[in-house]
C-alpha cells in the first residue's frame, strides 16, 4: 500500500481567469513547484485556487473561511490524461438504448449510479456526433463522418489526451455523514472538459465553421486574438464530470487535536466496511481452511495506516512514530471500530493517541515535529479514502472471477498461508497482501471489463441478466474511479518553526516526497527551500493591485546563477536571503564598501552588485531577473552625481543624466529604486588621506587633488590622472586594499560624505529587512 502512487499522466498547468487579485494567470506546472514572493502579493490566493480545483475535503474545510466561490469557468486545470478519461466506447450505450428497463433496475443500485451518469453523458455525446456503435474511441471517431484531417488529429490526440477541466460549480459544504460507510469523502464539484491540442492544422481550422457544436471551443478560440491557453488550443468539448483529475492535500493551518482525531477516525471508519466486505468475499470464494474475519480487517487497516504515516515521518520527522495500539494478534474483548494509534517520540515514549478523542495528542511534540506529524496523519487519512474504492473494486473482482482463477491464486499464495495463517491462526497483513497480489485485481478487473454483459435475446430479462449488467456497470465505474490518482501536496511556509539545520532536513524530505511521485508545491520565503535542485520556481508579485505570476525561465535561471556566483550566495539566498541590492559601478567600489562596511551590510541583508561603470547603468532596470524576481529595495550608488539636480531636471554630469533615464525606466516598470549620488569623481577619493599618506608620504591631500581635477575642461579617468599628476597609485585592487588595511587597523573613517550616505542606505535596508517576512 504505497502512500503515494504516480500514474502516467500529469498536470500541464492551471488557468485562473479571475480570483481575488489574480487575473488571466497561467501557472505552468512542474513536478516540484516553489512559489515565492512578498507577503500580500497573491501566493496564498494561488494556493486557494489549487484547493478549489483539486483540494480534498480536509483541505477545503480548513481553508473555507478564506475561500471565495469562483465564477463558472474562472478556474481550470489542464492535465495530460489517460485514454480511459475520454468518452467511453460508443457500444456501451447501445445496451441501454435497446433495453432501457435494465437502466431503471440498475439505477436503484447506489454504487452503479455514478457509472450510469457517466455512461448516459458519454452516450449523449456520441449521439451528438451521430455515433451509436464502436468498440473504442478510435472506432467511434472514425464513424462520426468528420473530415479525414480532423479524424486523424483526434485519433493522434487520443493516445495521450490533454484535457482542460474547467470548474463550473463547487459546493463548499464539506460536512460528511459518518453513517455512510461506502462513500469516500469528496468535495462536490462540476467540471466542463475540453480536449486540447498544441497545433491546429490550417486545413482543420478552415473547416471549423462547418463542424458540429462539439467543436464550438475551437471556433471560439480561432475567433479570439489570444485563443490559446498556456500554449494550447481548445479543440473539442467532452462530456462533463464530477471528479477532479488529481487530489490536492493542503493544511492551510495547524489542526486542533479534535480535528486530527475526527479526520483519521472518520476516514478509518469509512474504509472499514468495504474492507470487511472484501474479506467476506474472499472467505466465501477462496478455497482456504481459515477464513478471514473482522479482527483481521481491523489489524490490516491499522498496518496500512502505520505504513503510510511512517513512509512520510521517516523522512520529515524521524523521531516521531505512529504505532497501532492493537497490533496484529492482540486479544480484544470486542472489536474497536476506531482508528486507534499511539504517537511516540524517540526518548520520550508515547505522547498521546489518535482516534480516541483523548487529546492532547501532539502537544508534547516540538512545533516542527507537530507540523510534520499533522501532515503525515492527514496523508494517512487520504490513503484510507482512496482505499474505499480499491477494496470495493477488489471485492467485485473476486466475486466475478471463475473457479480456476481463484484456485490459481490460492495455490500461488499457499506458501504464505502455511507460514502465516496456519501457524498464527489468523489472516495477517502479509497474508492479505500476498493473496491480493496473487489475484492481481487490477489486471483481472481490466479483463472482466472487456466482456460485454449478456442479455436474453427474447427481451425477457432474468435475475442473472440483471445481476450481470449490474456487476458490469459497477465494475466499469470502480475501475475508472479507483485507479491510482495523481497526488498533489502543498506546504505553505515549510520553514516555519524550524532552525536552519532542520530546514535543510525538511527540504530533503520534500525532495524525497517529490521523487516518490507526488507533485509537491511549496510557498516559501526560505533560501533553503528555494534552492532545491530541479524544481520550477514561480514568482508572484503585486503590480497595481494585481498579482503577476511568472515562472523563472532558462534565461533568467542563467542570470540568477551568474548573480549568485558574483555575490557568493546560492540561488535560493539570492531570491530570499537578501533584503536589499546596492548597485555600484565596479569592483573597486565594491571592495571599498565591503571592507569598510562589511558587518553592517551583512546585518542589513544588503548585497553589493557591481555594474562595471555607469555606461551599464541602464542595464540595472533592464536586467530581467532582478527586475522581475527579486522583491527587495534597490539602491544605486554612483560617483560624480548630485541626486537633487536629477530630481529638478538640472543635470550637469553624464552620471546624473543616466540616473534620470534609469528613474524614468524604473517608473515605467513599476520598480522602485533609490539613487545615491557621491560628490567626488571616484570611490578612491573617499579613502582616508591619513591612510593614503601612510602608503604615499608625499600625498598632497584630497582638497588639493580635487580642486585641480575639477578645473580641467575634459574628464580623464580619475585614477590614471591621479597617478600621473600626484604619483599616487590607486588603480588596482591590491593598491586600494593596502590603504584600506591601514584604515581598518587604525579605525580611520572615510573622507567626504561617503560615511553619511552609507549609514543612510544601511538604515533604509535595515528597515526593509525588519519588514521582510
Amino acid at each position: 500500500m504505497n502512500g503515494i502512487m504516480s500514474v502516467n499522466s500529469g498536470i500541464v498547468g492551471v488557468s485562473v481567469r479571475e480570483y481575488k487579485n489574480l487575473r488571466d494567470v497561467w501557472l505552468a506546472w512542474g513536478q516540484g513547484l516553489a512559489i515565492f514572493g512578498a507577503n500580500g502579493s497573491g501566493k496564498t490566493n494561488l494556493l486557494e485556487c489549487l484547493a478549489l480545483l483539486l483540494g480534498t475535503v480536509e483541505s477545503v474545510s480548513l481553508a473555507r473561511p478564506r475561500l471565495h466561490v469562483p465564477a463558472a469557468g474562472a478556474l481550470a486545470v489542464m492535465v495530460r490524461a489517460l485514454a480511459s478519461d475520454l468518452p467511453a466506447n460508443p457500444g456501451n450505450d447501445v445496451l441501454w438504448a435497446e433495453h432501457p428497463e435494465l437502466a431503471e433496475v440498475v439505477q436503484n443500485v447506489g454504487d452503479a449510479q455514478p457509472a450510469l451518469v457517466r455512461w448516459a453523458g458519454d452516450g449523449r455525446w456520441w449521439r451528438s456526433l451521430g455515433v451509436t456503435e464502436g468498440a473504442s474511441f478510435h472506432e467511434g471517431i472514425s464513424q462520426a463522418g468528420l473530415p479525414d484531417q480532423l479524424t486523424a488529429l483526434l485519433i493522434d490526440q487520443s493516445a495521450t489526451p490533454v484535457i482542460m477541466y474547467g470548474l463550473e460549480g463547487i459546493d463548499l459544504d464539506t460536512d460528511v455523514d459518518t453513517n455512510v460507510r461506502r462513500v469516500p469523502r469528496r468535495v462536490r464539484r462540476r467540471f466542463s472538459r475540453t480536449l486540447m491540442v498544441e497545433e491546429v492544422p490550417e486545413s482543420v481550422a478552415a473547416l471549423a465553421d462547418t463542424l458540429p457544436d462539439t467543436f464550438a471551443p475551437l471556433r471560439r478560440a480561432l475567433a479570439e486574438p489570444d485563443g490559446r491557453i498556456g500554449g494550447w488550443m481548445p479543440l473539442m468539448e467532452l462530456p462533463p464530470t464530477d471528479h477532479a483529475p488529481a487530489e490536492l492535500q493542503w493544511l492551510p493551518r495547524p489542526r486542533t487535536d479534535s480535528e486530527i482525531d475526527e479526520d483519521v477516525n472518520q476516514a478509518f471508519g469509512i474504509a472499514f466496511e468495504p474492507t470487511v466486505g472484501l474479506l467476506n468475499v474472499m472467505e466465501r470464494r477462496l478455497p482456504v481452511a481459515t477464513a478471514p474475519g473482522a479482527l483481521d480487517c481491523y489489524w490490516w487497516l491499522h498496518g496500512v495506516g502505520r505504513q503510510n504515516a511512517m513512509a512520510e515521518l521517516n523522512a520529515t520527522a524521524p523521531g516521531v512514530a505512529v504505532v497501532p495500539v492493537h497490533p496484529e494478534g492482540t486479544r480484544m474483548t470486542e472489536l474497536e471500530d476506531l482508528a486507534n494509534f499511539r504517537i511516540e517520540v524517540a526518548g520520550a515514549g508515547a505522547v498521546g493517541r489518535v482516534g480516541m478523542g483523548e487529546g492532547p495528542v501532539l502537544d508534547q511534540l516540538s512545533a516542527g515535529q507537530r507540523r510534520w506529524a499533522d501532515e503525515a496523519l492527514a496523508a494517512m487519512a487520504l490513503q484510507y479514502d482512496s482505499l474505499v474504492l480499491r477494496t470495493s473494486l477488489w471485492a467485485l473482482v473476486v466475486g466475478m472471477l471463475d473457479e480456476d482463477a481463484l484456485m490459481d491464486a490460492a495455490l500461488s499464495a499457499a506458501k504464505v498461508f502455511d507460514t502465516e495463517v496456519a501457524k498464527k491462526g489468523f489472516w495477517t497483513s502479509k497474508a492479505i497482501d500476498a493473496t491480493l497480489q496473487a489475484l492481481d485485481p487490477w489486471q483481472a478487473a481490466l479483463t472482466l471489463a472487456r466482456r460485454q454483459p449478456q442479455v436474453s435475446p427474447t427481451g425477457e430479462h432474468t435475475r442473472e441478466d440483471v445481476e450481470a449488467i449490474e456487476a458490469h456497470v459497477r465494475l466499469a465505474f470502480l475501475l475508472h474511479e479507483a485507479r491510482p490518482r495523481r497526488i498533489v501536496r502543498v506546504f505553505d511556509e515549510p520553514e516555519a518553526h524550524l532552525h536552519p539545520a532542520a530546514q535543510r532536513a525538511a527540504a530533503a524530505a520534500l525532495q524525497t516526497l517529490n521523487d516518490q511521485g507526488a507533485d509537491v508545491v511549496i510557498a516559501s520565503h526560505s533560501p533553503v527551500f528555494l534552492d532545491l535542485p530541479g524544481w520550477t520556481r514561480v514568482h508572484v508579485s503585486a503590480v497595481n493591485g494585481r498579482a503577476r505570476v511568472e515562472t523563472i525561465g532558462s534565461r533568467a535561471v542563467t542570470a540568477q546563477s551568474a548573480l549568485a556566483k558574483q555575490l557568493g550566495v546560492n540561488r535560493g539566498e539570492l531570491l530570499a536571503g537578501i533584503s536589499g541590492l546596492l548597485f555600484v559601478e565596479g569592483d573597486h567600489d565594491r571592495l571599498v564598501l565591503e571592507r569598510l562596511y562589511g558587518d553592517e551590510l551583512k546585518a542589513a541583508g544588503l548585497a553589493v552588485i557591481r555594474m562595471f561603470g555607469t555606461d551599464n547603468l541602464l542595464a540595472v532596470a533592464e536586467l530581467d531577473f532582478l527586475d522581475r524576481y527579486v522583491d527587495v529595495p534597490v539602491f544605486v550608488l554612483v560617483d560624480n552625481a548630485k541626486v537633487q539636480r536629477v530630481h529638478t531636471g538640472r543635470m550637469e554630469t553624464d552620471e546624473e543624466r543616466k540616473l534620470l533615464a534609469l528613474s524614468r525606466n524604473s517608473r515605467q516598470r513599476g520598480r522602485k529604486h533609490r539613487a545615491v549620488g557621491l560628490d567626488r569623481p571616484d570611490i578612491t577619493a573617499y579613502l582616508n588621506e591619513t591612510a593614503v599618506r601612510a602608503v604615499y608620504p608625499g600625498f598632497a591631500g584630497w582638497r588639493t587633488v580635487l580642486d585641480s581635477f575639477r578645473k580641467r575642461k575634459s574628464r580623464p579617468k580619475f585614477k590614471v590622472w591621479l597617478k600621473e599628476n600626484f604619483g599616487v597609485e590607486l588603480g588596482s585592487k591590491n593598491a586600494i586594499d593596502e590603504v584600506l588595511r591601514v584604515m581598518v587597523r587604525d579605525g580611520l573613517p572615510p573622507a567626504g560624505d561617503l560615511g553619511h550616505k552609507m549609514k543612510s542606505v544601511i538604515a533604509d535596508a535595515m528597515g526593509a529587512s525588519a519588514a521582510r517576512p
